[in-house]
């Protein structure tokens, strides 16, 4: 009886014994010995899932983050002094041109010209295109009336047109004695009559040339009319008709 109950004590420890050593939460674990270091004071030793041991000390951060710090304000003042030794020296001692400069390259040609080989076939030059002149903004043509007398009221002349033109100015030119415009009337292709207002109740003085205002009557003139007087002796007038239209065909006509 003694021996049947001692192997089944000895059943039930060793059943037993892999749940015991299950909960060990020592310093030490089942797997190898207890590292270097872990029974320093201060570190968890009850639970070996815990472990602070590789944590960096407080003392050691607080050193480091010092001498950074050290580190940087002693770059600062070394810049700041060179850079102050720098402005010192060119305060005190600015540079100066070279008085006797080394002389300089020639300047090369941008585009250097090679010489021609004689097998190579030479063309010849072309001449240049003729400029042609640039048309002119206006043409003119003139009518003189001479011998102007000093009738009482003035002399009816006109200025007949070949065919109805567009015209721009109407210049007036005394050469010898002094003329009187009373009246300067154009005569349009529709039957209007419109007056010349710069040229009518002027007068005209020997070596002057007077010009009308920009004439818009917005259709062609078939003539013009004017009333001259001389003061003082015969007098002579030429006038000019300007057109942008080309150059307009007139004619002088005098009344009896």
């Amino acid at each position: 009886m003694k021996p049947l109950l001692t192997s089944l004590l000895v059943s039930a420890v060793l059943l037993q014994a892999p749940a015991a050593f299950s909960q060990d939460r020592g310093g030490r674990d089942n797997h190898g010995p207890v590292r270097p270091g872990d029974n320093r004071p201060g570190n968890d030793r009850h639970d070996r899932n815990d472990r602070h041991d590789d944590r960096r000390d407080n003392d050691r951060i607080e050193r480091d983050r010092r001498d950074r710090e050290e580190r940087d304000r002693r770059d600062r003042e070394e810049r700041d002094r060179r850079e102050k030794e720098e402005r010192d020296r060119h305060r005190h001692n600015p540079p100066r041109r070279d008085p006797n400069p080394p002389p300089r390259y020639p300047d090369y040609p941008r585009h250097p010209t090679y010489p021609s080989h004689p097998n190579y076939p030479t063309y010849p030059n072309y001449p240049n295109y003729p400029t042609y002149p640039t048309p002119p903004s206006s043409y003119d043509n003139s009518v003189y009336f001479s011998d102007i007398t000093r009738r009482s009221g003035g002399e009816w002349v006109r200025v007949n047109f070949s065919y109805a033109s567009y015209v721009d100015h109407v210049r007036a030119y005394a050469s010898s004695a002094s003329i009187m415009v009373h009246e300067a009337i154009l005569h349009t292709q529709s039957g209007r009559q419109l007056v010349i207002r710069n040229l009518a109740s002027q007068m005209l003085y020997p070596g002057n040339s007077y010009t009308s205002e920009y004439i818009t009557a917005g259709e062609r003139i078939v003539a013009i009319d004017l009333r001259l007087e001389s003061y003082g002796n015969y007098g002579d007038v030429r006038l000019t008709v300007s057109s942008s239209n080309g150059t307009p065909q007139i004619y002088a006509v005098r009344y009896p």
